[in-house]
């Protein structure tokens, strides 16, 4: 077996810092967020939209179906209606936590493409946290940073860990949803009261949104870091 020169210049060994397509350490390569951006962020703020027109059927019509119901007359029109909303609100719902996933595996898989390392979270990880109870009150945020900083266009390898900082959006985003989430648990106060509990869900959304489009904007932040980073040329 030929032994290596160790004069020879080192032209087998790629740099993983920056290039537009690469297979770095881990065996990944770059692939531009492309359409999973724009889907998921319109999915997130969809979910919004139409959750909150859930509430505001409930709001409207809530109370006469229920006064129907007590009289032993029941609206079946209004409760197609109350019925199909909730159904569509879930739906778009189900499809923005789908697609958000898609989009923050496909983030975190990138930042090995680009030759990162030190991450403490796995692309899996970054989905999975949403969905363990107590910790996903600050994992997933904590993912989240992780991936905006070593998305710094402006990082190599593991300087990202010292060299970059995070952004105001990220606190703006998680404590909206933490907000939305705390409000949207006084609906179980509500039981039985069609009014209160649409009203308690519009404050929940008015948080929502906020949370939504923080981000919306940090998933498009990610996205145009990871392609100017994916645009740079190899280090020498």
């Amino acid at each position: 077996m030929a032994q290596p020169n160790p004069y020879a210049p080192p032209q087998a060994v790629e740099s993983p810092a920056g290039a537009s397509v690469h297979a770095a350490a881990y065996g990944e390569s770059y692939v531009p967020l492309g359409w999973r951006t724009p889907v998921a962020a319109a999915l997130v703020l969809a979910s919004v939209v139409v959750d909150a027109g859930a509430d505001l059927v409930q709001l409207s019509i809530g109370e006469a179906l229920q006064q129907h119901v007590r009289a032993g007359d029941p609206d079946l029109v209004d409760a197609m209606i109350i019925t199909l909303a909730g159904l569509v609100s879930l739906t778009v719902s189900i499809g923005a936590w789908i697609f958000v996933g898609v989009w923050l595996h496909r983030a975190a898989r990138n930042l090995r493409g680009l030759g990162r390392f030190g991450m403490r979270f796995s692309p899996a990880a970054c989905v999975g946290w949403y969905f363990v109870p107590i910790a996903n009150l600050w994992k997933p945020v904590q993912a989240m940073s992780e991936i905006w900083r070593a998305s710094d266009p402006a990082a190599d390898q593991g300087s990202w860990l010292t060299g970059s900082r995070g952004t105001p959006l990220l606190a703006v985003w998680w404590s909206a949803w933490l907000l939305s989430s705390f409000v949207a648990l006084g609906t179980l106060a509500t039981l039985g009261q069609p009014i209160a509990a649409a009203r308690v869900g519009l404050t929940a959304k008015a948080f929502l949104g906020v949370a939504a489009v923080a981000l919306v904007l940090l998933m498009r932040g990610v996205a145009s870091r990871q392609a100017r980073a994916g645009a740079r040329p190899p280090a020498a």
